[in-house]
């Protein structure tokens, strides 16, 4: 009986060593048996070719994040936001906006207040979108202007204001070469410019060419 209870003791202690070198394997990858992903290479170039990698673009922007790269702690945050080539995570995302916030990269900011424009991962606050749009605006990035302009002409976390409203679509029509967004900002402009009085037309286009970006 005393023999079986420890021949017993021996299988279960086995198996746990077992159990402990198969996770080991697996977290480790000790014998070169698993998947590696690759994470060599540029992340803003790879991000921006057509048809890349998911996963690749992921790794490769991950481990430009960690090495404190700007770009890639956008990119990365980014990427965490739309769940390409990894998990979706909402909380990663911030975490990485926030980190290249730090040095003050202009899409970080439009980032971060998309998320809080959209509810994504944090309570919808119109407010906190428009903080966040106004950094990055700014600054001179497109998508950050033509949301302003959008929040002035609703009236959503900011007090409605057509002059503000036609500056800021103006303005984000100067900054970007991307034709959809080119014509997005027109159709934009165009349509507050319907509503205003050529008095208020002629004080927004002031303010367009009196802008200037600040320093970052």
């Amino acid at each position: 009986m005393k023999l079986k209870k420890i021949k017993k003791q021996h299988t279960l202690s086995a198996a746990a060593i077992l159990l402990v070198v198969a996770f080991m394997a697996w977290q480790f990858d000790l014998f070169g048996l698993f998947e590696h992903v690759d994470d060599s290479g540029d992340c803003d170039q790879i991000v921006n070719t057509f048809g890349h990698d998911p996963k690749h673009a992921a790794a490769t922007c991950l481990r430009m994040a960690k090495e404190g790269n700007a770009i890639a702690e956008t990119d990365i945050g980014k990427i965490y936001a739309e769940g390409r080539g990894v998990a979706q995570d909402f909380d990663q995302a911030k975490f990485w906006f926030e980190k290249a916030i730090l040095q003050k990269q202009p899409d970080a900011f439009y980032n971060l207040g998309l998320m809080y424009a959209n509810g994504d991962g944090v309570d919808q606050d119109w407010a906190e979108a428009v903080r966040w749009y106004r950094l990055a605006a700014d600054r001179g990035q497109a998508d950050a202007e033509n949301s302003l302009g959008l929040r002035y002409e609703k009236g959503q976390g900011i007090d409605k204001d057509l002059v503000e409203a036609y500056k800021w679509f103006a303005l984000s029509l100067d900054h970007t070469n991307r034709p959809a967004d080119r014509a997005m900002a027109i159709g934009n402009r165009d349509r507050v410019a319907k509503l205003m009085t050529p008095e208020q037309i002629a004080e927004a286009q002031n303010a367009v060419a009196a802008w200037k970006p600040v320093s970052p």
